[in-house]
């Protein structure tokens, strides 16, 4: 027989227990104040026609306690639920009595008062709180969790978080907001909606998205965002930190749908200037993260650029070389890791660049080679301005033609470079004639050309080889 039969014998229950207490040496936390008023009735036929009534429970465990009562009608077909709870645990006592796996620290005191009336999905009545102090949480490999304080107020329109301040790791939050209504969080199958507002002073992206593979798998799981989950959120923090890079007054506005998190006029000073973001990270069940951004920079530094970002090293080596600043528009798009961070050989990108006033050192080898053959292009060589156009696609930099100013000449360079550091770029500039080396001055004269009367020459050289052997 089950609960789809119609022809269930009838019965009838009563539990009664007034100032009840145990113990016993497998249970290190022994229950008192136990009390327990419990009728359950079957007039026969279908279970669905059963009822349970619990006018009064209550139960003590050391510092723990919970009363209240309860009533199910229809428990099998659209359940009818009243249900009354006033406790308060805590969470150090009980892990200590009845351990919980995988955790290494669970401290701090819950309580709770729930007064809810239901039928089926529909929520007649619910009024609460669930307030927590001091929780801390602790499990093995994680970041450690301590909520110093959070409050939460139930009603059936939606769940309220009036406050909740935490220390994550090494990030700390202030959250605000709107969720959806408790039972539709209980309910699995249903989407949660919700509205918040986060606060910081610093936040670690580390310190929420595991780095960690399963030792015994082949390859670690894409990390996923929570399914049926319609989040908007409003972010404020003074320093975003992921990885090497550092975003200071970090402000914007995201939505969470659909496994997608897409950010709308995100702000903030980052790599020594100013950027602004928009774009999305999508997270499928099947298959690889992406991601799709365009961003403005204003006025970074290339150093900084280049010791945060493992694209701008993979892509732009020259800025390892580059003292000065620059300002850049640029769209990207590409697959994520299990880290989050781009696959340097999946990205396309396309942009605009611009740098005042830098210097390009000794160092860079492709410019010592270039001062070797046209000495009139020195080492360092100061930059008075240069305005660029790129791509980057199939793991390959491509340069447009692109003018750049130095100390009164004029060059044009274009070309390209792959992730192996193989070039194949163009460097073409008008120079003085009484400054050709040695060598130009024969290959000129070779030509059987009359130059005496010219004052410039025209020079092309190509830079193949790669960046550091050119």
């Amino acid at each position: 027989l089950g609960p789809d039969h119609d022809d269930i014998p009838s019965f009838s229950a009563t539990f009664d227990v007034h100032d009840g207490a145990f113990k016993y040496p497998d249970l290190p936390l022994g229950v008192s104040d136990l009390h327990l008023d419990v009728k359950m009735k079957h007039p026969g036929g279908n279970l669905d026609r059963m009822r349970l009534d619990v006018p009064k429970y209550s139960v003590a465990a050391g510092k723990s306690h919970a009363r209240g009562r309860l009533t199910v009608v229809r428990p099998i077909s659209r359940p009818e639920l009243e249900l009354v709870l006033d406790g308060q645990f805590d969470a150090e006592e009980m892990a200590k009595a009845y351990p919980i796996p995988d955790v290494e620290t669970l401290a701090g005191l819950i309580v709770i008062a729930i007064d809810l009336a239901s039928k089926g999905d529909r929520i007649e009545k619910l009024n609460g709180s669930i307030a927590v102090s001091n929780l801390r949480y602790q499990a093995p490999g994680s970041p450690s969790v301590h909520i110093r304080k959070a409050r939460v107020d139930l009603s059936p329109e939606n769940t309220k978080i009036q406050e909740l301040q935490a220390q994550i790791g090494e990030s700390d939050l202030s959250l605000t907001g709107l969720v959806s209504p408790l039972t539709t969080l209980w309910m699995g199958d249903q989407t949660v909606t919700a509205s918040a507002w986060l606060r910081s002073k610093r936040l670690r992206v580390e310190d929420f998205v595991s780095a960690e593979e399963d030792e015994k798998a082949e390859m670690a799981a894409p990390f996923t965002f929570p399914e049926n989950l319609d989040a908007n959120l409003e972010l404020d923090v003074g320093k975003l930190t992921y990885g090497d890079v550092v975003l200071e007054n970090f402000k914007g506005t995201g939505r969470l749908r659909n496994r997608k998190l897409t950010f709308e006029d995100v702000r903030a000073t980052a790599l020594g200037g100013a950027m602004k973001l928009d774009g999305n990270v999508a997270t499928p069940v099947n298959g690889q993260p992406t991601f799709d951004v365009t961003y403005e920079v204003d006025e970074a530094r290339f150093s900084d650029a280049f010791e945060a970002l493992p694209s701008m090293r993979a892509y732009v080596p020259i800025a390892r070389y580059l003292d000065g600043r620059f300002s850049a528009d640029l769209s990207a798009s590409g697959t994520l890791d299990e880290t989050l961070s781009p696959r340097l050989d999946s990205i396309d990108a396309s942009g605009f660049a611009a740098a005042l006033q830098s210097r390009l050192t000794s160092d860079f080898k492709p410019l010592a080679a270039l001062n070797q053959a046209i000495p009139t292009i020195p080492k360092p060589l100061d930059i008075e301005g240069v305005r660029a156009r790129f791509k980057v696609e199939d793991g390959t930099m491509k340069l447009s033609p692109t003018t750049v100013k130095a100390r009164g000449i004029a060059m044009q360079v274009s070309g390209a470079h792959g992730l192996d550091q193989e070039m194949k770029y163009q460097v073409a500039s008008e120079v003085p004639l009484d400054e050709l080396s040695s060598k130009l001055a024969k290959e000129a004269k070779s030509l059987g050309l009359d130059l005496s009367k010219a004052k410039t020459v025209g020079v092309r050289a190509s830079l193949t080889g790669t960046i550091e052997a050119p």
